[in-house]
């Protein structure tokens, strides 16, 4: 049996989410890619990480300050993957978390609450495919017959592209998308030898000797190339005048190398995988260069790749009726981890609906609506542990959360609170979301 000598905020499947000094109140559980074989724990920088044999789920709690659900996040995610890290490194376990900012709980300490809030996430991401046909005439009411479709063809960079869009890594994803960039920019413009310049009593004796020119050189006049086919300025802010300067330095130096080297090299910095400081910036990046080279394989190849989809409006008109039909739960049911739509929840369990408001629009995502519900933690007594949160309508569960516990709350949890939305990513847009 678990120790319950200090569970003030709880456990989560059998760890304490408090040190034994019952200090703590600020830590995180994120879902794991696959669940470790073995049941590991480090303590680093004051926070201890720990995974749970047969687990799908680590479990983060340490010292900080943070007095608020963005801070406590941002700390406990950059101390999970340290801890995670060194794992890793010691062969303990090779653990990776995955979509951090769509399913974790977190808790922190507010002074409003008189106590730790703890507040459960998870989200779902739909793809909504459309197809439209339209019927085309000419001034005289002649059906003007569609263009052929482009004839297939086999090109390197489709393969850099598919491994991008695939991937479930931002930095990887950005990284394939840049050598897609450059195998067309190598096709537009191959590198090229030049005569190397040397003395003349070299010259006398050895006569001129080609070497290939230098990445930049290359780099810059291919961008010239490219640029006459596709302008660059959809690449570069809108207040900047030399575009391939700018390319160069951000997008190739500190980002695209930045990807490529771990050194610190001349005061540049490398980026860390999953690292959350330049996420934002990476993200916007990528959704840049995506629109570039689809309109790049357009011009140079071809190759027209679908484009559109359905937008922030139209989005809220298909999910809302979806969230305002649903309200939050927490259950105790330990049966089927996600049900099928409208079937029941087994009898026997006990479930406490949360009061739910209405769907809204994600502040940081105009493509995400939520819902949002929170309670008294005191009206969870009823509940010896948590092992489902979900979403369900009054046929039956709908969708639960992949964090399913046992989570066994503490005293000192006054506010529990669950935030569920629904968000749509076209297809044909470059991938905004990642899952690590």
């Amino acid at each position: 049996m678990a120790d319950t000598r200090h569970v003030s905020v709880g456990e989560y499947a059998g760890v304490p989410l408090q040190d034994t000094g019952d200090t703590w109140r600020n830590g995180a559980v994120f879902l794991l890619r696959k669940a470790p074989r073995r049941s590991e724990s480090v303590s680093l920088d004051g926070w201890v990480t720990s995974v749970v044999e047969g687990t799908k789920a680590v479990v983060t709690c340490g010292q900080s300050t943070a007095a608020s659900l963005d801070e406590t996040f941002d700390e406990a995610l950059t101390a999970v993957n340290r801890g995670l890290d060194y794992l890793s490194a010691t062969g303990a376990a090779d653990c990776a978390i995955r979509d951090a900012h769509d399913e974790c709980i977190v808790w922190w300490p507010d002074p409003a609450q008189h106590g730790t809030v703890m507040r459960y996430k998870f989200i779902t991401t739909h793809q909504v495919i459309i197809n439209m046909t339209a019927t085309v005439r000419d001034p005289e009411g002649n059906v003007v017959p569609s263009p052929p479709p482009p004839t297939p063809m086999v090109h390197d960079a489709f393969r850099f592209i598919r491994m991008s869009r695939t991937s479930d890594d931002l930095y990887d994803s950005y990284r394939n998308l840049f050598l897609a960039f450059e195998c067309l920019l190598s096709d537009i413009r191959p590198p090229r030898q030049i005569v190397s310049r040397q003395r003349w009593w070299s010259l006398r004796r050895r006569g001129p000797r080609l070497i290939w020119e230098s990445e930049k050189h290359w780099f810059m006049d291919a961008l010239s190339q490219a640029e006459q086919l596709v302008p660059l300025d959809s690449l570069t802010p809108a207040d900047v005048q030399n575009h391939k300067k700018w390319i160069y330095k951000h997008m190739y130096g500190q980002q695209r190398s930045a990807l490529m080297h771990a050194k610190q090299n001349r005061g540049r910095e490398y980026l860390l995988p999953q690292d959350q400081a330049r996420g934002a910036e990476l993200t916007a990046s990528l959704v840049k260069l995506w629109d570039y080279i689809r309109s790049l394989n357009e011009t140079h190849l071809g190759v027209r790749a679908r484009r559109g989809g359905v937008f922030a409006p139209g989005w809220a008109m298909m999910a809302d009726p979806v969230l305002s039909a649903v309200a939050l739960f927490a259950s105790d049911d330990a049966s089927e981890l996600n049900p099928q739509p409208g079937s029941p929840l087994p009898k026997g369990s006990a479930v406490v609906e949360i009061p739910t408001t209405a769907p809204a629009a994600d502040p940081a995502d105009n493509m995400l609506r939520i819902i949002f519900g929170g309670c008294d933690a005191a009206n969870l007594q009823e509940l010896e542990t948590i092992r489902k949160i979900g979403a369900k309508s009054d046929e039956g569960a709908l969708v639960v959360s992949e964090l399913t516990g046992p989570l066994r709350l503490g005293d000192c949890v006054t506010r529990f609170e669950v935030l569920s939305g629904m968000r749509n990513a076209n297809p044909s847009e470059a991938p905004r979301t990642f899952s690590s």
